[in-house]
């Protein structure tokens, strides 16, 4: 797999920005948006030898705007319930210029004040240890440069075939995102302890008509410290080789990752692995049954029942439950783990 975390396959936030920005494009057919609120509530798992269908919602609101939302659902179309993992709004500005902006700093600016050279193959090895492992596609970067909360990376471009795919490549737009790691104040690459974090929501995304690919990533936090805050907030713009601005991240949400929560999101709806107690209201009967003189012994009905348990564990499939007692007990270690973390 290409993007894990933790050890659970999670599809990146660059793999939903680009299925937003499908929909957008297929529904307003511009290529000059922007998306808006953006929120990613729970990660989009993927599951070892189950399927999974995903389906992104687009509602109009009205000429220029709709709302969007992502769905998933795992095994058959026709069982488990939808899940929401994303939401947020396309805006089409009214008056469009095609013309490709420039960004405000160029490149040679821009990695003048990101003067620190960062290792990143020692990158990767460090995040793997970490907990996010990322495949040979997602290990996009080229050049990794860093300075005082801010940094500098070229990306390599992906293949022709899959560029024409889309409009982002998902693995190029996650090497973009990758470099805000550089950007995070005390930042060491050889740092396997620190914790992970990962999108949760944008303020804005303002995509460009300008379809070139994309060569370098410019990224700042401009709030919270990794040592000290549960969120962080930062800005990135990515541009082409000839400095033109293709996409752009205004206020791009990161949250610690929480191993409970993605074993949450990875168990689904734990109610129904429970049973509960029903009671059922009966009529009264006509008459009083005889009350036995005296109650069968427990160990007669114990040897009665053996017989008749296996039979109705066959019947009534018990076994599944017995295969779920791992996850059920890696889930019930998170909550524990969680409400330790809460009571400090």
């Amino acid at each position: 797999y290409d993007h894990v975390v933790h050890g659970i396959v999670v599809v990146p936030a660059a793999a939903i920005l680009e299925m937003a920005i499908a929909a957008a494009r297929s529904h307003f057919g511009s290529d000059t948006l922007e998306l808006v609120d953006l929120s990613i509530p729970e990660a989009l798992i993927l599951k070892d030898g189950s399927s999974t269908s995903v389906q992104l919602v687009v509602t109009p609101e009205s000429g220029s705007r709709a709302a969007f939302e992502l769905y998933s659902q795992q095994g058959e179309p026709s069982g488990a319930d939808w899940r929401a993992h994303a939401s947020g709004t396309i805006v089409v500005p009214g008056k469009v210029d095609d013309t490709p902006a420039a960004a405000l700093d160029s490149a040679a600016d821009i990695a003048a004040r990101c003067s620190k050279t960062v290792d990143v193959d020692g990158l990767y090895n460090s995040m793997w240890q970490r907990g996010l492992q990322f495949g040979e596609r997602f290990r996009g970067l080229d050049k990794l440069q860093r300075g005082d909360r801010e940094a500098y990376g070229e990306v390599r471009s992906s293949q022709a075939a899959r560029q024409a795919m889309y409009r982002f490549d998902p693995a190029v737009l996650d090497a973009c995102i990758q470099v805000v790691t550089a950007a995070l104040p005390g930042f060491d690459p050889a740092d396997v302890a620190s914790d992970i974090f990962m999108p949760i929501g944008i303020d804005r995304v303002r995509v460009a008509a300008c379809n070139t690919a994309p060569a370098y990533s410019h990224a700042k936090v401009v709030e919270g410290d990794p040592q000290t805050s549960e969120t962080l907030t930062a800005e990135l713009k990515v541009c082409d080789s000839n400095g033109h601005e293709l996409i752009a991240f205004d206020g791009l949400h990161l949250k610690r990752a929480d191993l409970s929560a993605l074993l949450r999101a990875r168990a689904g709806d734990v109610g129904k692995l429970l049973y509960r107690i029903d009671w059922q209201l009966l009529d009264s009967p006509s008459r009083a049954r005889a009350v036995p003189a005296a109650l069968t012994d427990p160990a007669s009905i114990a040897a009665r029942m053996v017989d008749v348990t296996a039979s109705l564990r066959e019947q009534h499939g018990v076994a599944i439950y017995e295969s779920l007692s791992t996850d059920i007990d890696a889930l019930c270690a998170a909550y524990v783990a969680d409400a330790l973390h809460e009571l400090g």
